[in-house]
């Protein structure tokens, strides 16, 4: 299969889907949302569905990517399912501290529901369960397994997440062509 995407992983609010995004339109590639996936309507955030049928979701989109020739950018907290692998040139890490995660989400919060979230409690104690659950994150658990991917060769781009969208999409271009040209390279030397 010929590898066309990559991940951007990291913390809730370490700017995963706003740097997709923008790499996604740098590129003409199609984003691919990891909290979409878990919701009938795109973009809508209405009927929650099962793991398997996200997965199902995932891996149905990157095969018509694949079959397409078209690149794309999928964007989640962490993926540990070997499979996604073969789609993937490589994953970009983006490191955030727990304290900018919390501040970014509670500051997203606030931006997608106003003063709604003031007014409807059931609102309110949803988000906060959400703000609780992302504090409770292993970080650990993340590093760990990017740290495993690169132990076993699989390209990781480490980024901060404090820095622009500008420099760090800039960076993954110049790590990406670096990547394609190494591929391309070892390519010719083993024909």
């Amino acid at each position: 299969m010929k590898r066309k995407g990559i991940m951007i992983c990291g913390l809730n609010g370490a700017g995963k889907s706003t740097l997709g995004k923008e790499i996604a339109c740098r590129w003409n590639a199609e984003w691919i949302d990891n909290e979409q996936l878990y919701f009938s309507n795109e973009g809508e955030y209405g009927t929650f569905c099962s793991s398997q049928t996200a997965w199902h979701r995932l891996y149905a989109r990157l095969d018509d990517r694949a079959q397409a020739n078209t690149p794309f950018i999928y964007c989640c907290v962490n993926n540990e399912d070997d499979d996604l692998l073969s789609y993937l040139d490589g994953i970009v890490y983006l490191s955030i501290g727990k304290e900018d995660s919390q501040a970014r989400i509670r500051e997203r919060s606030k931006r997608q529901f106003g003063t709604r979230l003031a007014e409807d409690k059931a609102l309110q104690e949803r988000e906060e369960a959400f703000f609780e659950s992302v504090r409770r994150k292993d970080t650990g658990k993340i590093e760990r397994w990017v740290e495993n991917l690169e132990r076993q060769g699989v390209p990781v781009l480490r980024l901060d997440a404090m820095a622009s969208i500008e420099a760090n999409a800039n960076q993954i271009e110049r790590w990406i062509a670096m990547i394609k040209k190494n591929r391309v390279e070892t390519q010719d030397i083993v024909c």
